[in-house]
């Protein structure tokens, strides 16, 4: 990155940032991808524009949280999730500049309706068919050169693209956006060869603060969040676009095809999400890859979270070896003054709540072809409170046994390797699949500890921690990264890992089916095994021994025992997600993902 500084000319037509004699603001410009001017004095910012009409990705996100759970209950309405690090798919576009009159429009190409054929009169004829979207309107400052513009990009970067209001306003809450108290953080605002990044803190006033927001800010008429935006460059051509099979639980990228006959189905799951990962030798049976799926981890990340996470995300390369790469996964200390919003860097990060909430693996990818470009996973800390508050809640009846092989630590950090494992799956291309405990595991399933009790009804947790990742997880990794040399033997290659997998009694079932109208009582949240009668009745066991046990002795000496109700609810409510399940074996139905002719039983 390289910052230098400017004078505008004085006396120009079009440069509203003319000096004023000697102590006007100098511009300080970094060059990059699209290089960035900013007027310290105004707190204007700029943006330099070279290339018109040519297309490059924008994505936009939260750097910073509100901190909050999905839901407080007692009669306090939700807030959204809005977290430290949030990214979705739906806030990346691909996007361009053109110029009419004045201004220069960022429009976006819609995606979701294409024709895949080298007919251009098709192609138009399905552009024009739908409409675009101007994201923002830059007016022109200055053009010092054909096809080069300067111009103002504070409106855009200043107003609400992730659209807090909307959301908060979803839930009750009415805020607007205070632009005299929003400004550009250029600490966080720098331009690389490839991407520029914006970082912007908008504050914004509540007309109607809640309770939910008094429990986050002093005062709650105003809070601010930081947003942050990244101009990337797209990557070059030579991406291998696989094909998405409903068998597999991999993330898809969904268009419509208008260039499909009629007998054609134009609205389907095309492509898989997946990383660009090439052998460095392709003629070696295993080799490392040419360039690795690199993850950082979040500074602060505390121990023994971090070991944890470093861990476990390596347990990806067990499966990357089988698709024939070696060190295909790897993790690294993020570099001392990184940004973890940067577009260069895949973060997995650490966030906080004051409840509970989600932790998810989103990505960047490219829009076009599925190829994932970065990945932000975002990890919170209540998560270890809660499995402690389980574990707590069963050490009474773990004392009554003679006592626990495993350890308070060892119990929370073996639900965070899967819980590391089962986010960067994600961010890897992969789906839920809520058979896995069905299949024996899945790190790509709901994962709960598996424990049982006794011959004399006494808690054993000998089988409660379980490491290493499932064959179904081996599966994902197969179909979606094996190479091959050309499209005819991909095609046979894919088809016969899916056929192997089957025969070999392997299933999937994603997140429509794990719910209470589903109707397979394997494909649901938080269950293990393969007869829910016998998993059911298992959990009712453990749960009795630890009612039966449960006292004071769940919290320590001198904690307020209130914090009871904490470790009591975990162990009533240890049954719930198996009970749910089994239900479905009244009325219910089995089912495969089938295709005709693939040899499944469909029902």
């Amino acid at each position: 990155m390289n910052t230098r500084h400017h004078v505008p000319l004085v006396g120009c037509a079009l440069l509203v940032l003319c000096v004023v004699g000697p102590s006007a603001a100098q511009l300080q410009i970094q060059d990059g991808f699209v290089p960035i001017h900013f007027d310290g004095e105004t707190g204007r910012i700029l943006l330099e524009v070279t290339r018109l009409d040519e297309d490059f990705l924008y994505t936009y996100g939260l750097a910073s949280g509100l901190g909050y759970p999905v839901g407080v209950g007692g009669g306090v309405p939700d807030l959204p999730q809005l977290d430290r690090g949030h990214i979705e798919g739906r806030n990346q576009a691909l996007v361009h500049f053109e110029r009419h009159d004045s201004r220069l429009m960022l429009v976006e190409r819609s995606l979701a309706f294409r024709a895949l054929t080298d007919d251009e009169a098709q192609r138009q004829a399905v552009e024009k068919s739908f409409p675009t979207s101007v994201l923002g309107v830059f007016p022109i400052v200055e053009s010092t050169s054909p096809g080069r513009y300067l111009v103002d990009g504070t409106d855009f970067f200043l107003s609400d693209v992730f659209n807090v209001q909307d959301r908060l306003r979803g839930t009750g809450v009415n805020i607007r956006l205070d632009r005299n108290r929003s400004y550009v953080d250029m600490e966080y605002t720098k331009a690389f060869p490839e991407n520029s990044e914006v970082r912007t803190v908008l504050t914004f006033e509540a007309d109607n603060p809640t309770p939910g927001l008094q429990r986050l800010v002093r005062d709650t008429r105003t809070f601010a969040l930081e947003q942050h935006h990244s101009l990337l460059e797209l990557p070059p051509p030579g991406f291998n676009t696989r094909r998405l099979d409903p068998r597999v639980g991999n993330n898809p990228l969904q268009f419509w095809d208008f260039a499909q006959p009629f007998d054609g189905n134009r609205y389907m799951d095309r492509y898989i999400m997946r990383w660009r990962l090439e052998k460095r030798d392709p003629d070696a049976e295993i080799s490392e890859p040419v360039e690795p799926i690199v993850y950082y981890l979040d500074p602060a990340l505390p121990e023994p979270y971090g070991t944890a996470v470093a861990e476990s995300t390596l347990w990806w390369n067990q499966a990357f070896e089988k698709a024939g790469f070696r060190n295909a996964v790897q993790v690294r200390d993020l570099p001392e003054g990184a940004d973890i919003m940067d577009a260069r860097y895949s973060v997995i990060l650490w966030m906080h709540r004051t409840g509970q909430g989600s932790a998810t693996g989103p990505t960047i990818f490219d829009p076009r072809t599925g190829e994932i470009l970065k990945a932000l996973v975002r990890l919170d800390s209540h998560r270890g409170l809660q499995n402690y508050n389980l574990y707590a809640g069963l050490q009474p009846a773990m004392e009554a046994a003679g006592g626990s092989p495993v350890s308070a630590e060892e119990f929370v950090m073996s639900v965070r390797h899967w819980h590391a494992v089962h986010e960067t799956g994600h961010s890897l291309g992969f789906a839920h699949n809520f058979l896995g405990g069905a299949l024996g595991h899945s790190m790509m399933d709901y994962r709960p500890a598996v424990y049982g009790v006794d011959g004399q009804g006494r808690l054993d947790m000998s089988a409660a921690l379980r490491d290493g990742l499932g064959p179904y997880d081996h599966l994902l990794v197969q179909y979606g990264y094996t190479p091959f040399d050309s499209p005819e033997e991909e095609a046979a290659g894919l088809e016969a890992i899916i056929e192997e997998a089957y025969d070999g009694g392997l299933r999937f079932l994603g997140g429509p089916d794990a719910t209470l109208q589903g109707s397979v009582p394997q494909a649901h949240r938080w269950i293990d095994g393969a007869d829910l009668n016998e998993s059911l009745e298992r959990n009712m066991a453990v749960r009795r021994a630890g009612l039966e046990h449960f006292d004071e002795t769940a919290i320590r000496p001198g904690e307020p025992m209130w914090l009871l109700a904490n470790r009591l609810t975990h162990v009533y409510l240890l049954h719930l997600y198996h009970l749910d399940a089994a239900t479905k074996y009244v009325g219910g139905e089995d089912y495969n993902y089938a295709l005709r002719g693939d040899g499944q039983t469909p029902t």
